[in-house]
């Protein structure tokens, strides 16, 4: 009696890979298997997005990030997007790769903070939180720095870009760009032109400028 075995062959489907086929040609026989799906309960395989990796995959594991078209092993420097986070287990010189298994979801990035520039008190208008983050590096490369859940202080001619921080299972959020303008010259001093023991009379003002007795406290020129 002859016997003749197949794995993966295709069934008229996608679904024939997940299958084994023993046939005999003595009784015409076909009998299919199915392939047991991933057991991933001790694997210990878990993902960080704010450090961009991977734990656990060892030798073993393979995820894929893009659902299940392709599936890489690198377990560091991972690009995460929206979706489903699979994992299986590798193929092998005699196993095909198992059933996946979804071991997270990550959401769409958050929305851009509404914040603003209050220019008087050179700052943003609103607090940036805790869980925010800044940078002033123009390209958002580098330089990222956490919120202290009060009002940030805004150098003039300096860039921000503020957005709310990735977390171990969240993206990094859409980001506010805030360009602060270059701090205007000095004016010309101005001359006192008289003075009594309540008033001081100054010329050579100019609209727009403001000045003070005591660098605290401005009044308009």
């Amino acid at each position: 009696m002859a016997v003749a075995t197949a794995t993966g062959i295709a069934l008229g489907g996608s679904w024939g890979a997940n299958y084994t086929l023993t046939a005999t040609t003595a009784t015409a026989k076909a009998t299919i298997t199915k392939k047991p799906a991933a057991d991933l309960a001790g694997s210990n395989v878990t993902f960080d997005v704010a450090q961009g990796t991977f734990a656990g995959l060892g030798d073993q594991y393979e995820y894929s990030l893009d659902g299940g078209k392709t599936w890489q092993t690198a377990a560091s420097g991972v690009a995460f997007v929206p979706g489903e986070v699979l994992v299986r287990t590798k193929a092998t010189a005699t196993a095909e790769p198992s059933n996946p298994e979804q071991i997270g979801t990550i959401a769409p990035a958050p929305a851009a903070p509404t914040l603003g520039i209050d220019y008087a008190g050179e700052q943003t208008t609103h607090p940036v939180p805790a869980d925010y983050e800044y940078t002033t590096d123009p390209t958002g490369a580098t330089g990222w720095q956490l919120g202290n859940g009060g009002k940030l202080p805004l150098e003039p001619g300096t860039t921000y870009i503020i957005r709310k921080a990735a977390t171990a299972g969240s993206l990094p959020g859409m980001a506010t760009t805030l360009h602060t303008p270059t701090r205007p010259a000095a004016p010309q001093q101005p001359t006192i032109a008289g003075s009594t023991d309540t008033t001081l009379t100054v010329s050579g003002s100019v609209p727009g400028q403001e000045y003070s007795v005591d660098g605290i406290a401005w009044q308009p020129g």
